[in-house]
């Protein structure tokens, strides 16, 4: 969601999004799209829920 958002608003490459987590919980996220090289990074607080692994098969 990050480029559609970014070209949405007119934003450039490296500019911070923000949202919100409109719910009862609540929460802030900042998200930065670096397209060069194709990353999303995500920017706020978060608590683990759940811990896990991730299986890949060939």
């Amino acid at each position: 969601l990050a480029p559609y958002w970014t070209k949405r608003l007119g934003k450039i490459d490296g500019d911070m999004l923000l949202g919100a987590q409109v719910s009862p919980r609540g929460g802030d996220v900042g998200v930065i799209w670096d397209q060069k090289k194709g990353t999303v990074r995500l920017i706020g607080d978060a608590a683990v829920v759940a811990r896990g692994e991730l299986l890949h098969l060939p």
